[in-house]
């Protein structure tokens, strides 16, 4: 999420850009670690019923935080990107 959002920044057109990129791609991100998270580790956290409820909350935590990091590293990438490139 960090990482991707930074990337997606410095390679925008323009501070406005960047965040929205850098937006873009933190959600991407948290999609991602979500599906992984299912995948890999999905079975074995949710064989007890009663930490369904919780990790349904830690997704969307996830899920509504990822874009907000992206955009905020979106936007430090953008920054960095134009101090580099004067």
């Amino acid at each position: 999420m960090l990482v991707g959002g930074a990337i997606a920044g410095a390679v925008a057109n323009g501070p406005e850009d960047a965040g929205a990129a850098g937006a873009r791609a933190g959600f991407l991100g948290g999609v991602t670690e979500t599906l992984v998270f299912l995948i890999g580790e999905g079975p074995t956290v949710l064989r007890p019923r009663t930490q369904i409820p919780f990790f349904v909350f830690a997704v969307v935590m996830i899920l509504c935080a990822s874009p907000l990091l992206g955009w905020v590293f979106g936007r430090l990438g953008g920054r960095i990107s134009a101090v580099v490139s004067r």
